[in-house]
């Protein structure tokens, strides 16, 4: 989206690449899969807007690779 906006246009493909596990993921460009996203970014803002405390986050578990295990301790 960023591309789009800055260029006018969207990419002919995008993927994101991790290099642990060393994995590449193909993100769909089609219109259906961009409106859903935006939907998410939408919907998880407004959460973080509106959710100030610690308590409204629940812990997950799955802490070894999370950079803000910090905030829990």
């Amino acid at each position: 989206l960023a591309v789009k906006s800055l260029w006018g246009k969207l990419p002919d493909r995008a993927v994101l690449y991790f290099p642990y596990p060393n994995r590449e993921v193909e993100v769909p460009l089609d219109r259906v899969s961009l409106d859903r996203l935006v939907a998410e970014i939408e919907l998880m803002a407004e959460f973080v807007g509106s959710h100030h405390r610690p308590g409204d986050y629940p812990r997950t578990g799955k802490c070894e690779r999370c950079s803000y295990v910090w905030l829990c301790r």
